[in-house]
């Protein structure tokens, strides 16, 4: 959804730049795909997704203590809650509650 509305913003300011009153297809096309690349993660954003795809669901305290048995170099609990920021805003994860309560689940569309 972020992406269709992102790639529909860059083009009608194009559009705009341009004196134009359509959208041309083909410039479209292009916007899209250049919006439609692989996100970039570290390698503990990875294995904090790898075992969210293996759980499912977790709460966050379950989750750090399992990636921190598994991360070769595991990184301490603030930086751990600003990469499951991080992959909410990407949407590949998802959080439900707040604060020691909170729960992490993976978006059912995405994979690793």
């Amino acid at each position: 959804m972020r992406l269709a509305i992102d790639a529909l913003r860059i083009c009608a300011m194009k559009v705009e730049l341009q004196d134009k009153r359509r959208i041309d297809e083909h410039e479209a096309s292009v916007v899209i795909a250049q919006l439609d690349c692989p996100v970039k993660l570290n390698e503990d954003e990875k294995l904090l997704l790898e075992i969210l795809a293996r759980n499912k669901s977790m709460k966050a305290g379950e989750l750090y203590e399992l990636y921190y048995s598994l991360a070769p170099q595991p990184k301490e609990e603030r930086t751990f809650r600003k990469y499951m920021r991080r992959l909410c805003t990407l949407g590949l994860t998802r959080a439900i509650g707040e604060k020691k309560g909170r729960i992490y689940e993976i978006n059912a569309t995405s994979h690793t």
